[in-house]
């Protein structure tokens, strides 16, 4: 059975263009002019105004000036190559809008003619030609002149014009005479003998080597200096555009108008062409394929290539696609396997379409009795084989068609896998986990050979030598012909679960669910990756001869470039880079199985082709390279939004206080694949790195603290091309008065002197509260004082005279007289040390304080001849409190004794300290305290403990510890405000 289905190999058919379309659903009417400015954006004269498009969004000319021009008296726009855009009205003249401001051309004379603003060319920097409401207009800087007979112009409207590269502008005439004018020529003249156009739609163009092309009613004129070509009518084949629109790509190819849509002609067929274009387009977009309409009125082929078409219905996209989708007849979605042949044709098929060749020249023969595929393979011989569902019976290809040979004896289950190995034996894999070879003509079980478990079913491929591997979820093993090699995992790596693999040289890629492998050189490689799994299941896996690898998976095409691969190869714990491929690119749909396998095959020439449950589509790796988008996209930061706001991209911004929340809209001008840009943005002094925003066009930050900014966006185009330049926008956020520097050192200030206040308040409390308790404890003494003196010195002085008396009278003077003696001996001494008592009491609160003298008498009474002593004061003595006073003797009198009696020291040192506080430090050069007794104290004694009781009392800091190498040091501070009953000076 055979069937024309394309001619796939030499015409590229409609499924080649990749085509997006927006229609009034998508708030656009019909587009009348189409064009491009130097910073990307295309600027569209539509029926509901003039918009600005980023490839994503649609913006008013109000929203695009900020309301520096106004919707509703804007009639069209031309993109100048000097940059900004010229804007036509119906009230105000001309206007210019460029760099964020706006330049007025009130003159009317050089106002474009008609609703959609006229024909406008450019010559230079402000220098214009209108087809205005008078004629044509010349309008340069300022000054507006309309073209007359002195200018060797008829007069009228003209029907045409274009100005070329070098500056000449060509002009139809209201009678239809072409006419041009040089740069350095002042007036214009006839282009040629009998140059006229014909009809009432007319446009001129250039051709990438400088040649000028007319179309009219009569079809495409190729001009030379002026001279038209003789019968340069173009050909019946070309079917001469009704709407007289043409453009030429980067890439010299002709873009044309047709009654039925667009066409394209090879650059090949332009550069050839003289009096006729003798080709045919290869190339044709039209309303059955889904152009929004075959009445068009503008082309455009903007700056990276992509075909802009403007209908009476809206807008078209159309772009070559990286991937040629093979033409098939339609059949149900099921996934295909393809094969290629040795003569160039493809071979596919799948659940519901049968076994088809399709040859180079495109034409399609299927074989019925293939039916259901579940495998397909081409040997190292170049036969096809094949297997189907319902029987394990194999299809071998042989001349013109196939034949069959039968299956294992009682297994009817389906092969889902085949090879032929170098002694062109066949092996294939059943459904139920058996591995046959046809030995002598009978199928042979494998599986104990193999070590195969049953109901594993496992992958299989062949090599360049004719080598067999099989691969397990355990393991791989080789078949060289002759004999079984087998390759284990390491142990605790994971299970990828291998659903295809393949082998080049020698390395084997294993790939299935679970990811990739690669045994090389004896070893298992898992392929780990940078960020997330970008290939998810795999279906397909190939290795090239240029040394690239190709996965096709569940989520499209993954791509590893040779030189990424080769970095892999040499250090594998580092993940490859990638880049990814899917329908954006031209691919029918996804991988959704296994079966048929395999998904993805190499032609001899190179070429690969992918299958997916839509269809297949085939890519030739030679010439990526040269189709990739090289251009950086233009980056632009629209607005910014801060508190309700809204500030202009193209200025600095200032923004008021109290900005919380701030939004910043941005774009980058690739309009290939809008989809596929990808930007980065760094907010310079409050990001330390860039961050990654991925396709998102807006950025929020929230809570900024007032101060300097400026915001840095960056963007790759669809084939990760970034822009050096980028887009920038200098942020000022005001602060409000509470933010302000000097607030805040005044604050500081404020607190400062609070803090102050509070600790001289809280000093002043502690000093207070101690004098109370001193003041307290020193009227005890006095009470106790005068109770001893009113009570106990009483009695005792009265006891003693008593029995003074009674010695006197009595009549037994032996005994009474010694008993009476002893009684006045012990009664004198008691009122000696009551009066003792008595007077220190009175002493400390009446006479002044003399610390350092006490000091000295206690180190007198103490210190042994053999011990030496430093005793320093300084600073001026200054009164105290007396009970503070005595404290404070009584805690040294304590660390002298201790000193004295207990430390074995040869060396005392004393050292008292009059400042701002009181410092007294005692230290001797003995055995020390044990760290026990230190901290704890020692049973039956009081004198570590009384001193850390009479330093609480009087609120002082007592620092107790033995010091190296050897000896006990004793550092107590006391407060001067709480002390010291005067001021120092």
């Amino acid at each position: 059975m055979l069937a024309p289905i394309a001619a796939w190999a030499q015409v590229g058919p409609v499924s080649q263009l990749r085509h997006t379309a927006w229609t009034s659903d998508d708030g656009l009417g019909a587009v009348y002019n189409i064009q491009q400015t130097t910073d990307g954006f295309l600027w569209l004269t539509t029926s509901r105004g003039v918009l600005r498009f980023d490839g994503v969004r649609f913006e008013s000319v109000e929203q695009a000036t900020f309301g520096a021009v106004q919707d509703g008296d804007i009639l069209s726009a031309y993109a100048p190559s000097t940059g900004g855009i010229w804007l036509t009205t119906r009230s105000a003249g001309t206007l210019r809008w460029k760099d964020g401001a706006l330049t007025v051309y009130p003159d009317r004379r050089c106002t474009p003619a008609g609703l959609i603003g006229g024909m406008v060319a450019e010559d230079g920097a402000e220098s214009l030609w209108f087809e205005s409401t008078s004629g044509l207009a010349h309008l340069h800087g300022s000054s507006c002149e309309l073209m007359g007979p002195k200018n060797g112009y008829p007069g009228g409207l003209p029907r045409a014009m274009f100005i070329d590269r070098e500056r000449t502008i060509w002009v139809v005439s209201q009678s239809g005479i072409l006419l041009s004018k040089s740069k350095d020529q002042s007036v214009f003249r006839p282009a040629g003998s009998g140059v006229e156009a014909q009809g009432t739609a007319i446009a001129i163009r250039q051709d990438a080597v400088g040649r000028i092309w007319i179309a009219d009613d009569g079809g495409l004129r190729l001009l030379t200096r002026g001279v038209q070509e003789k019968d340069t009518r173009a050909s019946a084949r070309t079917a001469a555009p009704s709407s007289r629109n043409f453009a030429f790509a980067n890439d010299g190819s002709l873009w044309t108008v047709t009654a039925e849509g667009v066409s394209q002609f090879a650059a090949s067929a332009v550069a050839a062409a003289s009096s006729v274009l003798d080709a045919a387009p290869v190339e044709s977009f039209t309303q059955a394929q889904g152009l929004t309409s075959d009445g068009i009125s503008a082309l455009l082929i903007d700056r990276e290539g992509t075909v802009w078409v403007g209908t009476n219905s809206g807008l078209d996209k159309l772009r070559a696609s990286l991937l040629r989708e093979l033409p098939l007849p339609h059949a149900q979605e099921h996934e295909f396997g393809v094969a290629t042949g040795a003569d160039g044709s493809v071979w596919v098929g799948s659940r519901m379409m049968p076994l088809t060749r399709v040859a180079p020249d495109g034409v399609a023969k299927s074989f019925p009795e293939i039916a259901r595929l579940t495998c397909l393979r081409r040997d190292r011989n170049g036969v096809i084989w094949a297997g189907v569902a319902g029987s394990s019976a194999v299809w071998r290809s042989s001349g013109d068609g196939f034949i069959q040979i039968p299956g294992p004896a009682g297994d009817e289950q389906p092969v889902v896998a085949l090879e032929v190995d170098r002694n062109n034996d066949p092996w294939i894999y059943t459904t139920n986990g058996l591995t046959y070879r046809m030995v002598h003509g009978a199928w042979v079980n494998q599986n104990r050979e193999l070590k195969k478990k049953i109901a594993v079913l496992g992958a299989m491929t062949s090599d360049e030598a004719g080598n067999v591997w099989f691969a397990f979820s355990d393991s791989l093993v080789k078949w060289d012909g002759g004999a079984f090699e087998r390759f284990s995992y390491p142990s605790g790596q994971h299970n990828i679960s291998p659903a295809t693999m393949s082998a080049r040289g020698n390395r084997v890629w294993l790939a299935g669910r679970g990811g990739i492998d690669l045994f090389s050189g004896g070893q298992f490689h898992p392929m780990r990756w940078k960020g997330a799994n970008p290939v998810g299941r795999v279906s397909g896996i190939r290795e090239t001869a240029n040394g690239e690898l190709w996965i096709n998976g569940f989520s499209g095409i993954t791509h590893i470039a040779a030189p990424a691969l080769a970095n892999w190869l040499r250090d594998p714990v580092q993940g490859p880079a990638t880049e990814h491929f899917d329908t954006l690119d031209g691919l029918p749909g996804f991988s959704g199985d296994r079966l048929p396998e395999p998904s993805l095959a190499e032609a001899r020439d190179g070429k690969l082709w992918f299958a997916t449950t839509k269809g297949v589509a085939s890519l030739d790796p030679r010439t990526l390279a040269e189709r990739r988008n090289r251009l950086q996209p233009p980056v632009t930061i629209t607005s910014v939004a801060a508190n309700g706001q809204t500030f202009p991209g193209w200025k600095d911004a200032v923004l008021p206080k109290h900005t919380r929340n701030l939004e910043i809209d941005y774009t980058a001008l690739s309009l290939s694949v809008p989809e596929r840009v990808r930007f980065r943005y760094r907010l310079e002094g409050y990001d330390k790195d860039w961050q990654e925003a991925g396709a998102r066009r807006q950025l929020f930050y929230t809570g900024l603290p007032p101060g300097h900014y400026r915001m840095h966006v960056t963007a790759c185009n669809n084939d990760g091309v970034w822009s050096d330049a980028g887009a920038s926008i200098g942020l000022t956020l005001l602060p409000a008065y509470y933010q302000t520097m000097w607030f805040r050192t005044l604050c500081g200030v404020l607190l400062l002197i609070a803090g102050w206040g509070a600790y001289r308040f809280r000093m002043e409390q502690l000093a207070t509260a101690l004098r109370l308790r001193f003041n307290e404890r020193l009227e005890e003494r006095a009470r106790l004082a005068r109770d001893l003196h009113d009570t106990l010195l009483q009695t005792i002085q009265a006891s003693k005279f008593a029995t003074d008396q009674a010695l006197e009278r009595s009549t037994d003077m032996a005994g009474m007289k010694t008993t009476l003696q002893q009684l006045s001996e012990w009664l004198g001494r008691a009122v000696a040390e009551g009066r003792g008592a008595l007077q220190a009491l009175h002493t400390s609160n009446t006479e002044t304080n003399d610390l350092a003298g006490a000091i000295r008498m206690a180190i007198a009474e103490c210190v042994r001849s053999s011990m030496q002593v430093d005793f320093t004061v300084e600073g001026s003595a200054r009164d105290m409190h007396p009970i503070v006073r005595d404290e404070i003797f009584r805690i040294a009198y304590e660390a002298i004794r201790n000193a004295c009696m207990h430390a074995d020291a040869t060396l005392l040192t004393v050292q008292l300290r009059y400042a701002q506080d009181l410092t007294l430090r005692i230290m001797d050069n003995g055995k020390g305290i044990e760290p026990q007794v230190l901290k704890e104290g020692k049973d039956g004694h009081y004198g570590l403990s009384s001193i850390r009781e009479r330093a609480d009392r009087i609120g002082a800091t007592l620092d107790l510890k033995t010091v190296q190498p050897g000896g006990t040091e004793i550092l107590l501070t006391v407060a001067g405000k709480a002390i010291f009953l005067t001021k120092g000076s």
